[in-house]
């Protein structure tokens, strides 16, 4: 028999024309429901389902000093079974007959996201307890000078699907496998360790399964977060007044204005226990102890513009 499909094997090729197709063909293949496809998918795939829960509050309050806030928190929760909604993007379930085993938490998920914004109208101009005298011209001069900014703190994301991988494909559906969790023995991320040279999570925490056994980690391994994300946006305005009908405002923008560097997260992290020892659960290695620099965020810069309004 072609390919060494036939009764000494105890397997038949599938199909007539299998050896011509694959002279490679595995028995592997062999035993898959549709031999003669090498992937199938709908683009536009309906079965996969998220949850989002969320608390959501806010506060917002204007002085008549000048001073305007808004602080907004979220509280949430995400949960999926797959992390697009297109099927060309999504993680492929480890074993299509049992989608319920890939829901988990979704790796878009951030528990906590904290918003500030204000606008402060700094006292001083016509209308002002400060230099408050004079007409059209004070008023450019001295007055109009606003102050505003936007910080953000949130929760790191989730690192993505596959979760830990793992070499194999035990079921033959190209998606691949995934690690072992080893009971009892804490992931602990701590992102200090890029600096350090080390891993970035306990590497304990996981185990090969091995070529042709399931791994039982899930899709989104929910201890695994990229860094606390940490943003300051602050601008300086100057608003200019001719008559009724013109004005102009002259403003500086600077984004990240303290310069944060957030690390390039697990994008960059070895997440394949196969990979072994000196690689596994490194940060974009250069070489063993040696992390490349990575940021994740943009850097501090800035912007001015001048417009006119009539």
């Amino acid at each position: 028999a072609a390919n060494g499909f036939g009764q000494c094997a105890g397997v038949y090729a599938p199909y007539c024309k299998f050896a011509t197709d694959f002279p490679s063909g595995t028995l592997q293949r062999a035993l898959l429901p549709y031999p003669q496809f090498n992937g199938i998918f709908n683009n536009f795939e309906t079965s996969g389902s998220s949850l989002y829960n969320a608390l959501q509050t806010q506060v917002q309050k204007r002085f008549k000093s000048g001073v305007t806030f808004l602080v907004n928190y979220t509280l949430s929760r995400m949960m999926s079974n797959t992390n697009s909604g297109f099927t060309s993007f999504a993680s492929t379930a480890l074993n299509k007959f049992n989608q319920r085993a890939e829901w988990t938490i979704d790796n878009n998920d951030q528990t906590h996201v904290l918003n500030v914004s204000g606008v402060y109208e700094l006292p001083i101009g016509p209308g002002k307890p400060l230099l408050n005298h004079g007409g059209t011209l004070a008023k450019n001069l001295v007055g109009g000078w606003q102050i505003s900014g936007i910080l953000t703190y949130a929760t790191g994301s989730l690192s993505g699907p596959p979760g830990i991988k793992a070499n194999g494909d035990p079921l033959g559906s190209g998606a691949g496998n995934r690690a072992d969790i080893v009971s009892g023995i804490p992931i602990s991320v701590n992102w200090q360790n890029y600096h350090r040279g080390l891993p970035v999570f306990n590497i304990a925490a996981f185990s090969d399964p091995g070529q042709w056994t399931l791994g039982d980690s899930s899709r989104v391994v929910g201890a695994l977060r990229n860094p606390f994300n940490e943003n300051e946006n602050i601008s300086l305005g100057k608003h200019f007044y001719f008559g009724e009908r013109v004005s102009a405002e002259l403003r500086m923008e600077f984004f990240n204005i303290f310069n944060r560097a957030q690390i390039c997260g697990f994008s960059n992290t070895s997440t394949n226990v196969s990979d072994g020892a000196g690689v596994f659960g490194y940060d974009n290695i250069q070489s063993p102890g040696v992390p490349a620099p990575c940021q994740g965020n943009t850097p501090r810069h800035g912007q001015a513009f001048f417009k006119v309004t009539f």
